[in-house]
């Protein structure tokens, strides 16, 4: 638990200490992504089925999750990967020779496209579960438990989703092998990864909230978009793109302590190996 704040802290100390590059870039970046998974996701009046949001409880309806990949694809191809790309390069563990922000844009895109095929199958594989054994007809105790256990796996796979693309960016892999390591590094920081993601889909479903309450219901009654409107939307929009800003910062952290932790682990490993030799050197001397 401790480790959890200690990395949200961090995480909010610095977006605010660089606060005027991430929302001169990567919040103006995500804004089009940002907008429109608002509009869309209020708009069809369903509960948040993308990765980066809340998931549904056995309310996954695999045509309503096509659609939505399909409308939020090219948003999330441009928009949500080159602001990833940018926050991961202004937090490169090498200042000195950080990498272009189009260097890391393929293995980024890449990633993306594999954890939205896994996430597809996840669905596919639930939907063919709740079909098999029929879930839905069961009593409301069991569909509640088959729901829970829904919803964890398919929160670590965003949580492993989410660290794939960090880990893309700040080591030399991509794809299903970013994914890979990405699972190492949940591993390592379950329960710290867990703890994180709460927090951060809780915000999520707050500022959904908030727009659908705002604006979509503004103009459900009025009719008519106005200017205040289009301001709130805009405003909502780059609180959901620091969200967004924060999580990916909040990845970054992650990774850098696991990989910090396995080379102290190394380092241990090669002191007792080294301190063995000499006892062993000693005893034959």
């Amino acid at each position: 638990m401790e480790r959890a704040a200690k990395i949200i802290r961090r995480s909010i100390f610095v977006l605010l200490k660089d606060f005027h590059y991430y929302i001169t870039n990567p919040v103006i970046l995500l804004l089009p992504f940002s907008a429109s998974v608002l509009l869309f996701q209020s708009c069809s009046q369903t509960k948040s089925i993308f990765p980066l949001t809340r998931i549904s409880l056995l309310d996954l309806n695999f045509s309503q999750v096509i659609f939505s990949y399909v409308i939020s694809l090219p948003f999330a191809l441009s928009s949500l990967v080159v602001a990833k790309a940018s926050i991961i390069k202004n937090l490169h563990s090498h200042d000195q020779h950080k990498p272009a922000v189009s260097s890391l844009y393929k293995p980024l895109v890449s990633t993306y496209l594999c954890n939205t095929s896994l996430f597809l199958l996840l669905v596919v594989a639930s939907n063919f579960v709740e079909k098999i054994y029929g879930l839905s007809s069961k009593s409301p105790l069991f569909v509640l438990a088959a729901g829970v256990v829904l919803y964890m796996v398919l929160t670590n796979a965003m949580i492993i989703g989410n660290l794939a693309l960090v880990v893309a960016g700040m080591d030399d892999c991509s794809g299903y092998r970013a994914i890979h390591r990405a699972w190492l590094v949940k591993q390592g920081a379950n329960s710290m990864a867990l703890l994180l993601a709460l927090p951060i889909n809780l915000g999520f479903v707050a500022i959904e909230s908030l727009f659908q309450y705002r604006v979509i219901r503004a103009y459900h009654l009025s009719r008519r978009a106005n200017a205040s409107m289009i301001v709130e939307g805009w405003l909502i929009s780059i609180m959901f793109s620091l969200l967004i800003v924060l999580d990916t910062i909040a990845c970054c952290l992650i990774v850098k302590s696991y990989e910090s932790d396995r080379v102290q682990i190394e380092i241990v490993k090669e002191d007792r190996r080294i301190s063995g030799s000499l006892q062993s050197l000693d005893e034959l001397l």
